[in-house]
C-alpha cells in the first residue's frame, strides 16, 4: 500500500476539512483511496494541529495520488510519513497515537456530508475544549472519516447491511470525539465536554436536515444508543438470530463490554 500521516499546523484545520469534504462528495471517487482527518489539541504543545492519514491500495509511485493530494499538500507541513508500506506497518503507525494505560474514551455520531456542518463540528469541539484544556495530560481529538456513496454501494453488493446502512444514505461522515487524559479526577468533566460536542452536532445536523441514524458501534460511548439507527424490524431480526444460535444467552450475559441487543 501507499500511505502515511501528514501533520499540519492548526491554521490548516479549516482547509483540511474543506479538502476532506471534497473527497467525500466526489462524483467520481477513487475506489482505492481512503482518508482520516483529525483536528488535535495537545497539552504537551498547547496548540492545535491538523492531521490526515491518507491511504491508497493501488498507487505505483511515491507521490500522492490525485484523489488525496489536496489533503496531503497543505502548507506548511510539520511532518509527513507518506511512503509505500505494508498494511501492518500503516496500522502500527496509527496505533501509536494511543498510549497504553492512558485514560481514553470514544464518543460518536454520524452526519451527512456537508461542509458548513463539518466546520461547525470543529467549532463545537473548540468551545468544549476550553472547559477541560487544563486537564492533566489532555489530548483532545476530533476525527472525521468518510463513508462515500461508492463505499456504501460496494457494501450493498456484498449483501444487505444488518445495521441499516444503504447507498441512498450517503455520502456520510463518521464523527469521533477521542480524548485521552491522565487523572481520574477529570473523568466526569471530560465525558460531559465530549458529549456536548456530540449533542450539539446532532442538534445542528437535525436543524440543517443533515442528520443520519447510523452510529459506528466501535466508537460508541456506553451512554449512547448505538442501535437507534438500526430500526425495530432489523433489531427484532438480530434478536431472533441471537435466540436461535445463542439460546442460553452466553454472549449477552458473559461477555464484558460491547453493546448488547438484549433478549
Amino acid at each position: 500500500m501507499w500511505g502515511g500521516i501528514n501533520v499540519f499546523p492548526g491554521t490548516c484545520s479549516d482547509d483540511l476539512v474543506r479538502a476532506f469534504h471534497d473527497f467525500t462528495i466526489s462524483p467520481t471517487p477513487d475506489p482505492h483511496a481512503h482518508v482520516i482527518a483529525s483536528v488535535v489539541w495537545s497539552a504537551a504543545t498547547g496548540m492545535e494541529a491538523s492531521v490526515v492519514g491518507a491511504y491508497h491500495t493501488d498507487s505505483q509511485t511515491l507521490t500522492a495520488p490525485p484523489s488525496v493530494s489536496p489533503l496531503t499538500s497543505l502548507e506548511p507541513s510539520y511532518q509527513s510519513t507518506l511512503r509505500k508500506a505494508t498494511l501492518l506497518e500503516l496500522t502500527e503507525e496509527q496505533s501509536a497515537f494511543t498510549a497504553d494505560a492512558a485514560r481514553q474514551l470514544f464518543f460518536t455520531t454520524t452526519i451527512k456530508a456537508d461542509l458548513e456542518l463539518l466546520l461547525k463540528v470543529i467549532e463545537f469541539s473548540r468551545v468544549a475544549l476550553k472547559t477541560v484544556q487544563d486537564a492533566e495530560g489532555l489530548s483532545w481529538t476530533v476525527i472525521i472519516q468518510p463513508m462515500t456513496t461508492q463505499l456504501l454501494k460496494k457494501s450493498e453488493e456484498a449483501g444487505e447491511n444488518s445495521l441499516g446502512l444503504s447507498s441512498g444514505d450517503g455520502p456520510l461522515v463518521n464523527v469521533l470525539v477521542n480524548p485521552t487524559w491522565g487523572a481520574a479526577s477529570d473523568d466526569d468533566r471530560i465525558v460531559a465536554a465530549s458529549m456536548e460536542v456530540i449533542t450539539k452536532t446532532d442538534e445542528e445536523a437535525a436543524k440543517m436536515g443533515k442528520a443520519a441514524k447510523y452510529r459506528f458501534m466501535n466508537y460508541g460511548h456506553k451512554t449512547q444508543d448505538i442501535f437507534q439507527g438500526v430500526g425495530e424490524e432489523r433489531l427484532a431480526k438480530m434478536r431472533e438470530v441471537s435466540r436461535k444460535y445463542d439460546p442460553k444467552r452466553f454472549f449477552q450475559t458473559n461477555f464484558v463490554g460491547g453493546f448488547k441487543i438484549g433478549s
